[in-house]
């Protein structure tokens, strides 16, 4: 036990001493190895406080304050908001199936110039991809990408950006006539086996 005690410690040591994850100030994210992120940015905490056995953050939306012990945090994977310049926002569009490509040309031509008018935002729009069709519910979904200037350090700025793209590309959908509507799904009444009315009786 107490060798299994002194080799947790010496990992806690040796992750703040020569691997340095992060630094007092950093925004980070903490999950297991084996654990997907999130494509629209990980639940963060910010370093408050470093020794050699313990860590100390605060947890970004809700200013909850934690301490853990470092050696739990060597086995884990750690994101560095600080480390990771220029954020990648995503926008989740839904188009209807029989929409030409012409309009989407239009409206991806359009984000552009939104883009290019906040360069202090947006460092590029990567493009609008289809990620899959659903043929029965008649449209085709895309995901807009955009790099920002800033990395996930100013998660602030980010969501701003990602709010504001978000309900540009909606106004835009509106605007060139793209808005998806889903289909009416038909409505199927069936009697009951004792012929009974809708009062039951």
């Amino acid at each position: 036990a107490l060798s299994s005690a002194c080799g947790k410690y010496v990992e806690g040591v040796m992750l703040i001493l020569t691997r340095k994850p992060f630094q007092i100030g950093d925004r980070i994210a903490v999950s297991g190895v084996e654990t997907d992120t999130s494509s629209s940015g990980s639940s963060t905490w910010f370093v408050e406080h470093v020794d050699l056995f313990t860590t100390t953050v605060r947890f970004s939306l809700s200013n909850e304050v934690a301490t853990v012990s470092n050696w739990s945090l060597a086995g884990s994977r750690i994101i560095n908001a600080k480390r990771s310049p220029n954020a990648v926002i995503r926008v989740t569009l839904r188009f209807n199936i029989r929409t030409p490509p012409s309009k989407l040309d239009t409206f991806y031509e359009k984000v552009m110039e939104y883009a290019k008018e906040k360069p202090r935002e947006f460092l590029q729009v990567n493009g609008l991809s289809p990620t899959s069709i659903e043929v029965q519910h008649n449209y085709v979904q895309y995901v807009l990408s955009a790099q920002h200037h800033e990395s996930w350090q100013n998660g602030g700025a980010v969501w701003k950006t990602t709010v504001d793209l978000t309900k540009y590309c909606l106004e835009l959908t509106e605007e060139l006539e793209m808005t998806y509507v889903p289909p009416t799904l038909p409505v199927q009444l069936h009697e009951s086996s004792d012929n009974k009315n809708w009062f039951g009786k």
